[in-house]
């Protein structure tokens, strides 16, 4: 059979007019499947034509009046042009007279022709009875069933006219043969092959059509991953762009040093960290943690940073409130009963002072010149933001000392799993901190404490987001 030809570039093609693969559908796929059978079939359409035709021709050559002859050929020549200009076609990816939307409309017509031409020359063979009568007639058996078994995979409504004038020709020839069986168990017996024929082509058709929804369904599936993925790359892209680089701002300024470290677990993150100038002489920072995972901790992540910065170049007052105010405009969103824990405070680089608030997070490191084990700040604060209703949040101050140094991180460094599941937890933090040279830098520090924790960590894999900030301060001087 011929199955409709689409051909590349033509209307009803499946190729995308971009490189962005379109999501297949249970139809188009069909129809790609449809033309990659056709084109596996058409060869074999040629030669089970011509071998027909060459013992069709040779047995009863003698027996044909040139009319009969004429005609003959003229049909031969006429079923053959249609897969041979396929196959041409196939070969050489071009066309010469119609395009292959138009193979697919006459394909029906052309299915009924072979159906009556096979038909006749059963009709005509099987009274018979010498080798030539019965090879003509299992080379035409043999072809029928090949042709009825793949066109099945292709298009039904093609078989089905390729068949009805067969069982036409079954019947007539099984009324007029075999007078020792009555009419009645023939035509029985004709429907009865009909009926299983259908059955047959029924069957063979719905589990093709499985087959490819199955490949759809599974190339869908793909296709969705891979956008879901780019969409994630690109949002997490942006939401990296939403924390500053250290660099930007310490480099320029010798009054303190500044280093953060920043590892996501997923493409997504929840933690967040920040810090700015408010004005010449004040420094805002702050490091949080979303709890949970995903793109609705990381968007959480994101309006606490912008709310936060907002509310503290909003007005001029004390960190706590500041707190408050950002955890009461969070409960007005919809943020799936999620928290977010904070440490945030304003260093003010002519004395020393930090004015801190700390909202249910990991208290801050304190590490000073002498050599002493780093001490931790009070927990002076309240709860994580939008975890409660309308709560004051308290402010404390740290004094830091010349070269002392505020180390915070999230509990993506304390609650780190070895693969004893274990936790690296504070006092090990502690220790990776006092094992430091007391002159190391704020990046060399971050470095050396995230090396003791992947120690720790082993071959286990990463199962929260990690971020450390170090806040060192030198001096009043400039």
């Amino acid at each position: 059979m011929v199955a409709p030809d689409q051909g590349q570039g033509e209307p009803g093609s499946l190729v995308p007019p971009d490189d962005q693969p379109d999501v297949p559908t249970l139809e188009s796929e069909l129809r790609v499947q449809q033309e990659m059978a056709a084109n596996r079939l058409t060869p074999g359409i040629v030669v089970v034509l011509l071998v027909f035709a060459a013992l069709g021709i040779g047995k009863y050559w003698d027996h044909i009046p040139p009319v009969g002859g004429l005609a003959w050929v003229s049909i031969l020549l006429a079923l053959l042009s249609l897969p041979l200009y396929r196959l041409w076609r196939q070969r050489t990816g071009r066309a010469l007279l119609f395009r292959g939307t138009v193979i697919g409309r006459v394909s029906l017509f052309w299915a009924l022709a072979v159906g009556c031409h096979f038909a006749w020359a059963i009709t005509f063979a099987m009274p018979n009875e010498d080798d030539v009568g019965r090879t003509t007639f299992a080379v035409m058996a043999f072809g029928l069933g090949g042709m009825t078994l793949a066109s099945t995979y292709m298009i039904p409504r093609l078989t089905i006219a390729f068949l009805l004038p067969m069982i036409a020709a079954m019947l007539y020839g099984s009324l007029v043969s075999d007078q020792n069986v009555s009419p009645l168990q023939k035509v029985l017996m004709a429907l009865g092959f009909t009926g299983t024929a259908g059955v047959v082509i029924r069957m063979n058709w719905l589990i093709f059509r499985s087959g490819v929804a199955a490949m759809v369904e599974r190339e869908t599936h793909r296709l969705e991953v891979v956008q879901r993925r780019s969409e994630m790359a690109a949002a997490s892209r942006i939401q990296r762009r939403l924390l500053p680089e250290p660099t930007d701002l310490s480099a320029s300024d010798a009054r303190f040093d500044l280093a953060v470290i920043h590892r996501s677990a997923e493409e997504m993150t929840g933690d967040l960290y920040d810090f700015f100038m408010i004005d010449d002489h004040r420094l805002f920072f702050m490091v949080g943690d979303v709890c949970g995972k995903g793109v609705t901790s990381s968007l959480l992540m994101a309006m606490t940073k912008v709310m936060m910065k907002s509310a503290v170049l909003r007005q001029d007052r004390a960190i706590g409130d500041v707190a408050g105010e950002v955890s009461r405009e969070l409960l007005r969103e919809d943020h799936d009963s999620q928290f977010v824990t904070c440490f945030a405070g304003i260093l003010d680089t002519s004395v020393g002072t930090i004015d801190y608030c700390n909202a249910g997070h990991e208290p801050a490191r304190i590490i000073t010149v002498d050599g002493a084990a780093p001490t931790h700040s009070p927990r002076v604060g309240g709860p994580p933001l939008c975890a409660i209703g309308d709560v004051d949040y308290e402010s404390g101050q740290i004094s830091l000392s010349p070269g002392a140094t505020l180390l915070i991180v999230t509990d993506g460094v304390t609650e780190a799993l070895n693969m004893q599941q274990d936790e690296f937890g504070g006092e090990r933090l502690d220790q990776a901190i006092s094992t430091l040279p007391h002159d190391v830098g704020v990046e060399a520090m971050l470095t050396g404490i995230s090396g003791c924790v992947a120690e720790f960590v082993g071959d286990q894999d990463q199962s929260d987001d990690l971020t450390m900030l170090a806040l060192r301060w030198h001096g009043p001087s400039a």
